[in-house]
């Protein structure tokens, strides 16, 4: 199963989102017993999980060229397995200092339809017909720990002044000294 992450507003009609990825951090999770070892030399890790990225942390992402981030691909021994796992790295992933697509991923890919493999071309628009306005609510306290580990890193690694995190529709504002 394949996620490509975007450097884009899903809010505003998935536009493009230039600028300096401030932190960047790649998905790590536990091995899984279940991957077989020949997948190594498809440069997958042993939880079965490959990161394809475009960006570095302190990198930017430009207007003129394409705005993919990375593609995270995830393997298991079944459709439900590899979508657990892929829901695991979506919520894994750092990208602090442009917006991006993860928290549409993952709406994306615990809509019950998804989650059931009845999806067509008309997915999306059926499901958002008036656009992607954000994850459930339900969502919010997941997404403020999201947003606060984002600031913590950033602290952690010498931001200093006002720091503004946006994860979802959670919003940490904070000054850092």
């Amino acid at each position: 199963m394949e996620s490509r992450i975007y450097a884009e507003d899903p809010r505003q009609g998935f536009v493009p989102f230039p600028g300096a990825v401030r932190a960047y951090r790649e998905p790590r999770l536990r091995p899984d017993p279940e991957i077989p070892s020949t997948l190594r030399e498809l440069h997958f890790d042993p939880a079965g999980v490959r990161v394809d990225s475009g960006v570095d942390e302190g990198g930017k992402v430009q207007l003129y060229y394409d705005p993919m981030v990375s593609k995270l691909v995830c393997y298991g021994q079944d459709r439900e397995t590899t979508r657990r796992k892929m829901l695991r790295a979506l919520d894994s992933y750092v990208i602090y200092g442009v917006k991006n697509n993860l928290e549409f991923l993952r709406a994306l890919m615990s809509e019950p339809a998804f989650i059931a493999g009845k999806t067509t071309t008309a997915f999306i628009p059926q499901t958002w017909k008036n656009g992607f306005h954000g994850a459930p609510k339900e969502k919010t306290a997941q997404r403020r720990a999201e947003a606060l580990a984002v600031w913590m890193y950033a602290r952690a690694a010498g931001d200093s002044g006002r720091i503004l995190v946006r994860s979802g529709d959670v919003e940490v504002e904070a000054k850092m000294e």
